[in-house]
């Protein structure tokens, strides 16, 4: 994450999606990136990664259960949309688990901080102020949950409106991916 940040501040793009992004918190909290960018539609509210075990099938107390994942989306005003119990969240917190505390040889976070990862736009805060957010769920046959996360944003000098949206596809170069990239799209 720390050299994707760098050719991102080098770059200086206008807005910028992130597909399997699983550092939200971490990007907001580098002085240098959130000076200049933000995923955070109400400015006064910190982002928090969801409360939620991890666990396939989850409880239903967690912040991404199939019944509670569109009000998390919506209350974080956050344009990001992470992948309930993603492989990545797995990973980190097995990992991470596996180090005393939060000391080891591997950058560790407390379960608090880690993400799933997920599809997120960040943009230039002083090029642009977000208008409207907006997430579209992506069917599944699974209890796993994602979204496409659409954004209305103006541009400050211009007034000019910019949607932008961001999805993370099924990949792959195969005929059957394709067709299951379009059967998505159509749903």
């Amino acid at each position: 994450s720390e050299r994707i940040k760098r050719i991102v501040l080098q770059a200086r793009p206008d807005v910028i999606t992130f597909q399997e992004m699983d550092h939200v918190q971490q990007f907001l909290q580098d002085k240098d990136f959130s000076a200049r960018y933000t995923c955070m539609v109400d400015v006064a509210k910190a982002y928090k990664p969801p409360t939620y075990t991890g666990h396939k099938g989850g409880s239903p107390h967690d912040d991404l259960s199939p019944d509670k994942y569109f009000h998390h989306l919506l209350a974080s005003r956050a344009a990001f949309a992470p992948k309930s119990y993603s492989n990545a969240y797995l990973f980190r917190s097995k990992r991470d688990a596996k180090a005393p505390g939060t000391h080891s040889t591997h950058t560790t976070h407390s379960i608090d901080t880690i993400d799933d990862d997920g599809c997120v736009i960040f943009w230039k805060k002083d090029t642009f102020k977000p208008v409207e957010l907006g997430f579209l769920g992506i069917p599944s046959d699974t209890e796993k949950s994602e979204a496409v996360v659409a954004l209305t944003l103006q541009h400050l000098k211009t007034d000019t409106m910019l949607n932008v949206l961001t999805a993370h596809l099924p990949s792959g170069d195969e005929h059957s991916k394709e067709l299951e990239r379009l059967a998505v799209l159509n749903n």
